[in-house]
Parts: C-alpha cells; structure tokens; sequence
C-alpha cells in the first residue's frame, strides 16, 4: 500500500513593494483551515497524512526529509505557496517520489508549472482522489494527457452533487491552532468555525480568475445537509458560531430562506459574505432572527461608472439599500472596496475613495489593485505594459495614468498610513485591553474605530 501525504505548503516571503504598498500579507496570524486538503481526505478510503505547513513551518530540509518517507505527495493551496510545493516538488521527483498539485492556481496556471509536479489537478478531486490512486500507472484511463513531463486532466474536474460528499475531515488538524474568532463582528463569542455551503461563480467580474476556476457554474449544498455539519460541528468541537467563507452564500434565495428557517434552533451566530444585489426586506430580516450578526460585502468601487466597467452588475443604489437593510435589522455590515484599476487616475481613485466613506458601513477594507493570472484585467495589463512589478506571475500594476510607484504613494496616503497606525494602536493595547473596551465602553470604541476609518 503506497503512503500518501497532503502538504499545504508555507506561503513565500513578498518583495517589500508587496508588503509596503498592498494589505496582501502572507502572515498566519489570521490562518484558516485548509477545508479543500481536508475534504479530500474526508472523502478518500484511503490512510492520508496531512501537514500544514502554515502551521508547523519547517524548514524545508526538514520538511524534505519528513516526506521522503512517503511514496505520494500532495500539494495544494494557492499563488502566494506556490514557491514552496514547487521546491518541495522538485527535490522530490528527483528522488523517484510522485508529487500532486491542486487547487485554484493548479486549475488556472497548470501550464505554468508543467514538469515541476508528476500530476496536475484541474478543478474538484474529491469523487476522482482514489480513482487516480488506483490508477497511478495509467492515468490516461481517468481522464488525464501526458504534457511536458506532468499529467494533467485537461477537463476540469467539477462535483455536481455536493450532497454528496462527506464532510472535511477536521481530525487532521488542532482546530485550535487556527483562527476561531471573528472579534471585529461576533465580538467575544466563540469559538466561531468555518463552513462551506457552496463552490463556484455564475458572476464574471473583470478582475477575478473564477470565470476560469468554475466556468461560471455554482454549486451549492442544501440546507439540511449544512444543518447536519453544523450539528457535528456544535456536539463534537464546541462551537458557538459560524463563518460562511463563499462568496454567493446568499445568491440562491430559496436555499437562503431555508436555511435560515433551520439553523435558528441551533442558537448560534453567524457571519457571511454576500453580493448586495441578491438581498431584500424578508431575507435581510430571516437572516436577523436566525443569528446573522454580521455581512461582509464585496462592493469594490463606490461609483457607478467604475462598478460598470469592472462587471460587477451592481449599482449604488443597490449597495445602499443593502447596507440600510442591514443596519435596520441589527446586521454589522463591511465592505470590501479596490483601488487603481487599469482605466483608473488620481481624480478618480479619490472620487471612489471619498464615496465610499460615505456609505453606512460599520468597517471599510481598501486593497491597492494586484493582479494574478487569469483574468481580463490581468490580461490586459500584460497586454499594455502595465506589470511594473511582478513576482511569481502576482503582478503590482501602474494604471494607464499613474506608474506603480505614483499608485502606491496614493494609496500609502489614503489608505496605508491609516492601517499601520491602528495595528499599532491594537498592537500596543493589547487584544484583551481592546476586547475590554469595546465591551465596557461600546461607544468610544465606536467613535475611535471611525476616526481610524476616515
């Protein structure tokens, strides 16, 4: 019987221009279980080893060692530990082992690092895992073609039945070991765990990679079987709360109100993320009574004319509403906005930053335009000279306006200054000290937080 192990490797050190001018951190601080690795194991008959090298970050001769004791190696995670399963991999084929990559950024960038990994997984492996295992001497017969020295199924892989599938296999992990409260929002209950309800996109925004990940398909699990994870979740691992990492947890309505009809005898609190289009009166209020706390949107720009052109499909009134519905119903609303696309200039990158201040959200996020393969964004600032700096194909672009250094200044002033002077401040109370006052003293805190924000 071979000897398996799935790896989540380190994520790699950014040049400082990453780090000075963009929140894009590769810190674990805030590290999430790696539910992709663990659904996998989950659904295999297999005996599978896992290390999560976010964690454990050993270093990489020890680490080499620890896997050459295995006849099979698997890596996933996405861009940003690219280096590391690369280098890992390398050494390993070397040493006649046979190494997997798989994930979003094998699904989208596999011609990137053919030759470096024995197999490349193109999209869902859950119900394919064994089946490759069983046919690792053949793997034409389950779908894949022999490229430049990796196989790779050309054919993306996709679960059509979430259903399906048994639930992540948490004994791999110290839960423990990763983020489990969400204090921003949920305050101090917890611990608060991650679910995932539903896989895909059916959107095709101009920045984001998933039209290439999913094919615009959405897949989504039906309320009763979340509702049996979440009952494991609560008897077997304590929690309190929940935190619905997916983008369109809210985009299927009927699911939704589903949902919110079941989960409310669990008595827990919970927090998604949401597009502002697919809400209203009955489901914000549903979502209130059930235990929503709080709703994370990704809104990306205040202004119309931006918003039209980067395809998300939403207006400002839209995002009103949504933000005012929340805020009616007890619901802590963030929101996610970008700064410098392609098309953009200073006039407009402060225009877009002055209107969303203006808009009633209890936390605001800003991330400085990045760019991974594949999108039209990406693309085009490939195609227009725009990559003033890159590094492992994550690109930190100029605008046809402004060059990357102007773009950085600006965000610097706008934004960067700002963070850095409260994760000081944070840094410098203390988390306890900042829980304290938030409790006792829920009004200056309030005050404190939008000073910090303006």
């Amino acid at each position: 019987m071979k000897r398996i192990c799935l790896v989540y490797p380190n994520g790699m050190a950014l040049p400082g221009y990453f780090r000075c001018a963009t929140n894009i951190s590769t810190d674990t601080i805030e590290t999430l279980p790696p539910m992709g690795l663990l659904y996998i194991i989950g659904n295999s008959r297999r005996q599978i080893d896992f290390i999560d090298n976010r964690i454990r970050k050993y270093a990489f001769e020890q680490l080499c060692q620890i896997l050459m004791q295995y006849d099979i190696v698997g890596f996933g995670g996405t861009i940003f530990e690219i280096k590391e399963a690369r280098r890992l991999s390398t050494h390993l084929i070397k040493n006649g082992k046979t190494t997997f990559y798989g994930g979003p950024n094998a699904t989208v960038n596999w011609r990137l690092y053919l030759g470096q990994f024995s197999v490349i997984w193109r999209g869902e492996a859950e119900l394919m895992f064994d089946k490759v295992l069983d046919n690792i001497d053949n793997l034409e017969q389950v779908g894949f073609t022999r490229i430049a020295g990796s196989h790779v199924n050309l054919e993306t892989f996709r679960v059509k039945e979430l259903d399906s599938l048994s639930f992540p296999d948490r004994t791999k992990i110290k839960l423990d070991d990763y983020r489990r409260q969400e204090f921003h929002f949920l305050g101090n209950i917890e611990p608060i765990d991650i679910v995932v309800t539903s896989r895909g996109c059916p959107f095709d925004c101009y920045f984001c990679s998933s039209r290439v990940i999913w094919d615009r398909k959405y897949t989504y699990r039906s309320a009763s079987n979340v509702m049996e994870e979440i009952r494991f979740m609560k008897e077997t691992h304590g929690t309190r709360g929940l935190y619905f990492r997916e983008d369109n947890f809210t985009t299927n309505r009927r699911r939704l109100i589903e949902f919110c009809e079941q989960v409310k005898d669990f008595k827990l609190v919970w927090l998604c993320e949401s597009r502002v289009d697919t809400l209203d009166e009955e489901v914000v209020r549903l979502m209130a009574d059930s235990g929503c706390r709080a709703i994370w949107f990704g809104i990306e720009a205040a202004d119309d004319a931006v918003l039209k052109k980067i395809g998300k499909g939403i207006t400002v009134e839209q995002i009103r509403r949504a933000i005012d519905l929340c805020n009616e119903n007890g619901i802590t609303t963030g929101g996610a906005f970008m700064i410098g696309f392609p098309f953009d200039d200073k006039e407009s990158i402060i225009k877009n930053y002055q209107s969303s201040k203006k808009l009633n959200l209890a936390t605001r996020s800003y991330n400085r335009v990045w760019a991974v393969p594949v999108s039209q964004m990406y693309n085009e600032i490939i195609n227009e000279g725009l990559d003033d700096y890159s590094f492992e194909n994550i690109i930190l672009p100029a605008t046809r306006n402004l060059s990357a250094d102007e773009l950085n200044k600006l965000y610097y002033r706008l934004i960067s200054r700002k963070s850095m002077i409260r994760r000081f401040g944070l840094k410098m109370l203390g988390q306890k000290n900042v829980r304290c006052i938030k409790s006792k003293f829920p009004s200056f805190y309030k005050i404190a937080s939008r000073l910090l924000q303006s």
